[in-house]
């Protein structure tokens, strides 16, 4: 049998690699986090052309996508009320539209 080695490639061990790949976790109490990660990337100039995010970490890479600063994720993540999406579920939303105290989808 055959291991792998895990030795850098030359061309990436003697260039100047400053391109990566964020990846956000789920959780809404790392939203805030999430937004400070993207500060830090930028402050040191390491740029990303790809951002990926799951649950709550998509919110934050979907904001970024979108062209939101950094400063106006966080205004939002200041003024939102998060508490209103604790009672939210995939199941409810797809069997009886949602939330019990908001109306998502109208009829008739």
């Amino acid at each position: 049998m055959q291991v792998a080695s895990a030795a850098i490639p030359n061309n990436l061990a003697t260039s100047d690699l400053t391109q990566i790949v964020p990846i956000f976790s789920g959780g809404g109490t790392r939203l805030s986090a999430h937004i400070g990660i993207i500060k830090a990337l930028h402050d040191m100039k390491i740029g990303f052309d790809t951002l990926v995010g799951v649950s709550g970490g998509s919110i934050i890479a979907s904001l970024y996508a979108k062209g939101y600063s950094v400063e106006q994720m966080r205004e939002l993540a200041l003024v939102t009320d998060f508490k209103q999406f604790t009672e939210f579920s995939l199941v409810r939303l797809l069997r009886e539209g949602g939330s019990p105290q908001v109306m998502y989808f109208k009829t008739g």
